[in-house]
């Protein structure tokens, strides 16, 4: 019997539950983006579950419902439900304003350093540039006192 033939068919075991591994990674990858999705929706104020939008009872325990924007709750609750939106508004636009807030003080704050190491790397630039042309000055003095002159056709 052929000694390698045992190698052969482990790799081909391994290869065959790599595959099966990749398909029930992918599987686990869509359940776990659905259970996201359920876990945002918002929730029924009579069982807890997640209830579907624009729809006027629970799919889950079947009471009515009432909508305002995307905040459910009980028929006659609207003044409640108003003030909850209003208030998210207002959250969402506070949020919004420390991220401006935050973006321009990291806007400032790249600025800053940018003409901090403006000067200094000029500085290097200007070194170096210096360098490389004594270099070839040295070089073009040299190739003339040992009389080496490029070819210039």
């Amino acid at each position: 019997m052929d000694p390698n033939l045992f190698d052969r068919i482990n790799t081909l075991q391994n290869y065959q539950n790599q595959k099966t591994n990749q398909a029930t990674q992918a599987e686990l990858a869509a359940l776990r983006q659905q259970l996201a999705e359920e876990a945002n929706k918002p929730k029924c104020p009579h069982c807890g579950g997640p209830s579907e939008q624009g729809f006027n009872r629970c799919k889950n325990c079947g009471m009515e419902v009432i909508w305002w924007g995307h905040f459910v709750g009980k028929p006659g609750t609207m003044t409640h439900l108003i003030m909850a939106m209003e208030q998210y508004e207002i959250a969402k636009k506070e949020e919004q304003r420390q991220q401006k807030q935050l973006d321009q003080l990291k806007k400032q704050q790249w600025k800053e350093w940018f003409f901090k190491t403006l000067p200094i790397s000029f500085s290097v630039v200007c070194v170096v540039a210096t360098v490389l042309m004594f270099l070839l000055f040295i070089l073009v003095v040299c190739a003339n006192v040992t009389g080496v002159v490029p070819d210039s056709s």
